[in-house]
């Protein structure tokens, strides 16, 4: 993903959208997001856990 679109995920609602929010009580939540190779975890921990299994040592 390009910065730019990084971007345009993160900002917050319009006023039209907010607005639109408030009338049918719609709510929003922060997520963070960590990508890993390619992959996308809304988990700190499961992208720990694949970086782990990629650098383990072959037997």
């Amino acid at each position: 993903m390009t910065s730019t679109h990084l971007d345009k995920m993160n900002t917050a609602p319009n006023i039209d959208e907010a607005k639109n929010m408030s009338r049918y009580g719609i709510t929003a939540a922060r997520i963070d997001n960590y990508y890993y190779r390619g992959y996308h975890y809304t988990n700190l921990k499961d992208a720990f856990a694949q970086a782990k299994r990629d650098n383990a040592p072959s037997l």
